[in-house]
C-alpha cells in the first residue's frame, strides 16, 4: 500500500479510521467526504482493493438486531478511469467485504454488522442495468435506507467504460454522493474492503481473451 488517508467515525467523530490504497488509486479527503479515483490499466482484469481500517472496540454488549453501534458513515464518490489504449471494461462490480466476515445481523433498515452502501443513484449509469444486493442475496435498497429493504454491499452493473473514459458512481446524497458505511459491533474492528471488480475486458487485439461472465450469472444467487 502506498496511499493512505484518515477519516473520523463514531457517534461523536471520536473514532479514527485509516484508508489504505495502492498507487493506482487517488484518495481526495476533504474531512467530510471522500472522492476515490481508480486508474485501471490491466487488460487482464484484476481487482482493486481499498482497505478501510477501523479502530478496535473493547467490551460492550453482544450484537443484537435492535442495537446501534455507530461506526463509519462517509459521503463518497467512486470514479474509475480506463487507462487502457484499446480495451473496454465491459461491466463491473463494487463490493464492500467485511474484514471479520460479519454475520449481517439486522438486515433491514440500517445494518449493524456488515459494510454497506446507502444513497446509490439508480440512474448513475443511464442505459445500463444496475442491481444492488445484500450479503444474504436479497435485493438491496437503492437511494436512501429503507425499513423494509436491506442495505446492499454488492453493486453490479453491465455499464461499459471505453478506453480513455471515466465513469463515476454518483449518489442521491449531498453533492451527488453515495455513503460508505460500516458499524462497529463490540469486540470487532468494523474494518472492510471496497473492491472494484471488472467483469470483462474487451480487447480486440488480445490473443488470449479474459473469460466473460454473463450479467445474469453475476446477479444469480
Amino acid at each position: 500500500m502506498t496511499n493512505s488517508t484518515y477519516l473520523r467515525g463514531g457517534l461523536f467523530g471520536d473514532q479514527i479510521w485509516r484508508v489504505d490504497a495502492s498507487d493506482n488509486v487517488t484518495l481526495h479527503n476533504t474531512g467530510s467526504r471522500l472522492d476515490i479515483t481508480i486508474d485501471h490499466t490491466s487488460q487482464f482484469g484484476g481487482d482493486t482493493r481499498i482497505h478501510f481500517v477501523g479502530p478496535p472496540i473493547a467490551g460492550g454488549p453482544p450484537p443484537s438486531p435492535s442495537a446501534a453501534y455507530p461506526g463509519l458513515e462517509i459521503p463518497a464518490t467512486i470514479t474509475v478511469h480506463n487507462s487502457m489504449s484499446s480495451s473496454t471494461i465491459d461491466g463491473y462490480s463494487y463490493i464492500l467485504k467485511n474484514a471479520n466476515g460479519g454475520s449481517g445481523i439486522d438486515f433491514l433498515g440500517h445494518p449493524n454488522d456488515y459494510g454497506h452502501f446507502h444513497n446509490v443513484n439508480p440512474q448513475a449509469f443511464p442505459g445500463s442495468l444496475m442491481q444492488l444486493f445484500a450479503p444474504n442475496g436479497q435485493p438491496g435498497a437503492l437511494g436512501g435506507s429503507s425499513p423494509f429493504t436491506p442495505a446492499g454491499n454488492r453493486l453490479v452493473t453491465d455499464d461499459d467504460i471505453l478506453p480513455g473514459q471515466s465513469k463515476t458512481l454518483t449518489g442521491t446524497g449531498t453533492g451527488g454522493t453515495i455513503t460508505l458505511g460500516s458499524d462497529h459491533t463490540p469486540g470487532t474492528y468494523g474494518s472492510f474492503d471496497l473492491i472494484f471488480h471488472p467483469t470483462y475486458i474487451a480487447n480486440p487485439q488480445a490473443t488470449v481473451a479474459m473469460p466473460r461472465t454473463p450479467f445474469d450469472s453475476l446477479i444469480a444467487h
